[in-house]
């Protein structure tokens, strides 16, 4: 059974008058009534983020424990991943540009979501191998080597492997003649 995915909700920002109002009317603190605030059953907070469909997109396909844990921490890996791959690549062009004041800056960033993608790896290590066992048939043929994401970093940062390495079955493997790749049970 596939759950049902919501929409995310719409926003319309406040104009400055409706904010002078609710500033007025709550003394400046903030609303937190919800519902009041946006006239929604929401909050501008999980609107503007998604929560209801960030918290819809985990599946995991067992009643495993470990699973939950195992299925979330790839979610943010692969994030983690999207989000260094858009600020390399906001480097490179800042780097282009001349303008290294602010390539740094956005390599202390980088710098810092590594640290975060780093430590995702501690709640990994408390899986055991039999927790991990207890799921790891229900993965198929998934590997963390076959992250997109990863992938389009690696290549952003010039690590340009040879075609060759990559099965052609994956969605993002550089297509040659040199590279008939296996998936499945065939390797």
């Amino acid at each position: 059974m596939t759950p049902e995915r919501t929409a995310p909700r719409s926003y319309a920002p406040l104009t400055e008058e409706e904010r002078r109002r609710r500033a007025e009317s709550t003394g400046g603190e903030p609303m937190l009534d919800s519902a009041a605030a946006n006239d929604s059953e929401s909050t501008a907070y999980i609107g503007y983020h998604h929560v209801d469909v960030l918290l819809g997109l985990q599946h995991p396909r067992t009643g495993e424990p470990a699973e939950l844990p195992f299925y979330i921490t790839g979610q943010i890996q692969e994030l983690l991943f999207k989000l260094l791959f858009t600020e390399v690549n906001r480097i490179r062009d800042l780097l282009l540009a001349d303008d290294l004041d602010e390539a740094l800056r956005h390599l202390r960033r980088v710098e810092g979501v590594q640290r975060v993608l780093t430590t995702t790896w501690e709640s990994l290590s408390t899986i055991t191998p039999t927790e991990f066992a207890a799921f790891r048939d229900q993965l198929g043929s998934a590997s963390g080597v076959q992250s997109y994401m990863y992938r389009q970093l690696e290549f952003a940062l010039g690590n340009k492997p040879n075609t060759a390495s990559f099965p052609s079955c994956w969605p993002h493997a550089p297509q040659s003649d040199a590279n008939p790749g296996r998936c499945g049970g065939d390797h």
